[in-house]
């Protein structure tokens, strides 16, 4: 409903497209429910019913499963938006004294506490946990794969169809253990110098880009969670290199992407590459490890390896990947104490 997402700017001007629609789709679940349907005239009144709607939001049990706490926490922060561009948006605070925002607000911290606690206790989420692996078993699979299937595509001039897949989730999988990013992978643009200096020329460079300068190779990324902060955000540039490079190359040479680096994820019928990316990466952990790993568990897994046998020196470099630091990224996926030797 364009009306909620015109609420919702109010309050939040400096919400991305994809954002806004995250929170006015979640919010517009709650109206359908709750308030009239009437398009001209809507009316939002019951939200400050706060009572009535976090019962609602609490009974919300998509696929027959209880809401994760992210997700309810997602439901209580499209409500304090509405009730904020409700009331003055963002010219104002007098909505943080207001009872309905105050106990949106309380859940919003409670969700966050539930899970730091079962961060703490050393649970996982959800399905997380049914499907955890070791990361010597990531290594032994691909091992497996790169000897039985990606070693003989270095000496071929074409590719099939099945192959263009599977040296896809190698090169996922590899870029992932180098560069633990988020979801940002599904959405690389790949670039020569030409369009880079134009980008930089036009002050554009708004998007994610692999950018392939002579013989070196950078991934450049404008686009991610954190990168409005003051603190983490701006423009992150990483140079690919090692095993990441290589695989990379020859994914540029056999499969020729045109402007964006990984087709697949990007059809014209679903523009929701995030998911397919995950969707992707869980077909082939399922089939070789049966297991289902998603983008949130493989870091997990592999930022825990990090906690438990790395160094100061890589936690800094995933904090700096992740456009975090590293008392974030701990707290965030682990909530434990790091006392490396080195």
């Amino acid at each position: 409903m364009e009306e909620i997402k015109k609420i919702m700017l109010n309050a939040k001007p400096k919400w991305t497209e994809k954002t806004l629609n995250i929170y006015s789709s979640n919010f517009n679940k709650i109206h359908f429910k709750l308030g009239n349907q009437l398009e001209d005239e809507p009316d939002f009144s019951y939200i400050e019913d706060y009572e009535k709607v976090i019962d609602f939001i609490n009974n919300l049990a998509p696929y027959g499963k209880p809401m994760k706490d992210s997700s309810k926490k997602n439901y209580y922060q499209s409500c304090m938006a509405m009730v904020e561009g409700m009331n003055g948006g963002k010219f104002t605070d007098k909505w943080e004294k207001l009872p309905e925002w105050i106990a949106y607000k309380d859940k919003v911290v409670e969700c966050n506490n539930d899970y730091k606690e079962k961060q703490a206790s050393g649970s996982l989420v959800g399905s997380q946990a049914d499907n955890v692996v070791s990361v010597l078993e990531i290594e032994n699979m691909m091992k497996d794969i790169y000897n039985s299937k990606i070693k003989n595509l270095k000496t071929k001039k074409t590719i099939e169809p099945n192959e263009i897949e599977l040296l896809q989730f190698y090169l996922l999988m590899t870029l992932y253990k180098q560069y633990p990013v988020r979801n940002e992978l599904s959405s690389l643009l790949l670039i020569g110098k030409r369009e880079f200096n134009k980008l930089k020329k036009e002050k554009n460079d708004t998007e994610n880009y692999i950018y392939v300068l002579g013989n070196k190779t950078f991934m450049i990324r404008n686009k991610y969670k954190t990168s409005t902060s003051s603190q983490s955000g701006g423009e992150k540039i990483d140079e690919i290199t090692g095993q990441a490079k290589t695989i990379l190359n020859l994914w540029i040479r056999l499969v020729k992407p045109q402007d964006k680096l990984f087709p697949l994820l990007n059809p014209h019928t679903n523009p929701n590459s995030n998911n397919l990316l995950t969707l992707h990466l869980q077909k082939h952990t399922e089939k070789y490890l049966d297991k289902k790993i998603s983008t949130t568990l493989l870091f997990k897994i592999l930022f825990g390896d990090v906690i438990e046998n790395g160094t100061i020196k890589k936690l800094n470099n995933i904090a700096k990947v992740r456009g975090s630091n590293p008392s974030n990224v701990i707290n965030t996926y682990l909530n434990k104490e790091f006392s490396p030797t080195k």
